[in-house]
C-alpha cells in the first residue's frame, strides 16, 4: 500500500454530517457489489472513498449507529430531513403514480406526531399535527388547505403551527450538534471544517 493510498483511508469520508445523513439514509439496499469476474475484466476503477456496494452498506450502517445514539427524537428529525419522502413503486400498473411514501420516513413522521400529542405542543388531532409536521419537513401544504381538511379555523392551524415549528426549530439545532460532535469523534466528518 503506498503512502497516497494511506492518506486516502485516513481521510474522514464526508464533509458534513449532513452529506453523512443523506448518504446513510438515502443509500440503495439494492446496490450490490460488482462480482469479483466483472471486476478483474473491467478497467481499474478510479482511486475514490470506497462507498458502493458492501462497503457502501457498510458506511450507512456505521452512520445509522451513530445516528440511533442521539436518542429517538433527534434521529426521528434527521430521518424526517434528509430521507427521501418517496420510494420508486416497482409495481407498474396503470393506476400507480410510480411511487411510494418511504416507510422510514413516514414512521419518523409518525413518531414525531405522537411527541407532540404526549407533550401538548400540538392537538390532538392527528391530522393537523401530521399535516404541520409534513409541512415542515418539505411536503407542499399550506395552512389554508391543512385547516380545510381538519375543519379547524386558519387562526387556529396558524397557531399551532407556530407552536410545532418552534419546537422543532430548538430540537432539530439540538439533534444536528449530538450528531455532529459523534461523527467527529468516530473520524466520519473532520472537525476542522466542522466547528
Amino acid at each position: 500500500m503506498n503512502q497516497q493510498t494511506l492518506t486516502t483511508l485516513n481521510q474522514p469520508l464526508f464533509a458534513s454530517a449532513a452529506s453523512a445523513a443523506a448518504f446513510a439514509l438515502n443509500f440503495s439496499s439494492e446496490s450490490y457489489q460488482t462480482s469479483a469476474v466483472n471486476r478483474m475484466a473491467g478497467t481499474p476503477a478510479p482511486p475514490g472513498k470506497g462507498l458502493g456496494g458492501l462497503d457502501g452498506a457498510a458506511q450507512s450502517g456505521m452512520i445509522r449507529a451513530e445516528l440511533a445514539g442521539i436518542g429517538f427524537m433527534g434521529e426521528a428529525i434527521i430521518v424526517a430531513e434528509m430521507a427521501h419522502k418517496t420510494k420508486p413503486c416497482p409495481c407498474k400498473a396503470p393506476c400507480c403514480s410510480g411511487e411510494i411514501v418511504n416507510r422510514e420516513w413516514a414512521a419518523a413522521i409518525g413518531l414525531l406526531s405522537n411527541f407532540l400529542k404526549e407533550t401538548k405542543i400540538a392537538p390532538a388531532y392527528f391530522i393537523v399535527r401530521t399535516n404541520l409536521l409534513r409541512r415542515y419537513f418539505g411536503v407542499d401544504i399550506s395552512i389554508s388547505e391543512i385547516a380545510r381538511h381538519s375543519q379547524l379555523s386558519r387562526d387556529t392551524i396558524t397557531a399551532y403551527n407556530a407552536k410545532v415549528t418552534s419546537f422543532l426549530k430548538v430540537e432539530k439545532k439540538r439533534a444536528w450538534a449530538q450528531f455532529d460532535q459523534r461523527l467527529m469523534e468516530r473520524g466520519i466528518i473532520d472537525p476542522i471544517e466542522n466547528p
